[in-house]
């Protein structure tokens, strides 16, 4: 019996030490895989880059909008766009790559700094690609001090 036919895409094979291991990989749930949607191909290029960092609390949220909250979030620096912006390897006049955005995305999680990090591809008013990047802060006192959130 092909051992290959049987298990097919769910096995992983892995050459280690000069044994070659095959390993069941456990299915993944429709709720754990986050599947960009489909980009036309060719790739569009991207006309611009829209960095938007947003502070520690969000005011607009009932649980947020009083005193404490206000307070922390005017003594917090908020990260700077040309931070962010080093962090990406997507750059205006290049062409899409989700798996470039993959790779910024986890570029932007590895700050310590930063609690949240998006990139996607919005399309402007006037039919342009912009290459939109939202993060949002921990609150911190300097770079090395963070309380958790």
């Amino acid at each position: 019996m092909n051992i290959f036919a049987r298990f097919g895409p769910s096995l992983a094979t892995f050459l280690f030490g000069g044994i070659l291991c095959i390993v069941p990989l456990p299915a993944a749930s429709a709720d754990s895989v986050r599947v960009s949607p489909p980009i036309p191909s060719p790739a569009p290029i991207i006309d611009s880059v829209e960095i938007v960092t947003e502070n520690v609390f969000d005011l607009s949220d009932p649980r947020y909008n009083n005193f404490l909250f206000h307070l922390a979030n005017h003594t917090h620096v908020v990260t700077r766009k040309a931070k962010v912006r080093r962090e990406l390897l997507l750059h205006k006049g290049e062409r899409y790559d989700t798996a470039l955005a993959a790779e910024s995305i986890r570029n932007l999680r590895r700050l310590d700094y930063l609690y949240k990090s998006d990139i996607g591809l919005k399309t402007g008013d006037r039919g342009e690609n912009i290459l939109a990047v939202t993060t949002s802060d921990k609150w911190t006192i300097s770079g090395g001090i963070s309380p958790g959130r």
